[in-house]
């Protein structure tokens, strides 16, 4: 910003760069923390509202076919 670069770009080109590995690294630990508590989900989870690893677990369980697709209604 120093330089006379907007705060978009100072964010875009540096600061994004920088925490992308964090974002990407949480996310991962949050789904594989998430697919661990597939029991509990199983058994909490409501029609209305069906969870990622409910989802991919019932996709598998329902299918022969090894390739894990998108909700039909999302």
């Amino acid at each position: 910003m120093s330089l006379g670069a907007s705060r978009l770009t100072v964010f875009r080109r540096i600061t994004l760069p920088l925490i992308f590995p964090g974002i990407v690294s949480g996310w991962l630990l949050a789904f594989i923390t998430s697919f661990d508590e597939l029991t509990m989900s199983v058994f909490i989870a409501n029609p209305s509202t069906t969870t990622l690893p409910v989802r991919m677990f019932l996709q598998i369980q329902d299918t022969i076919d090894p390739m894990v697709r998108r909700c039909p209604r999302c």
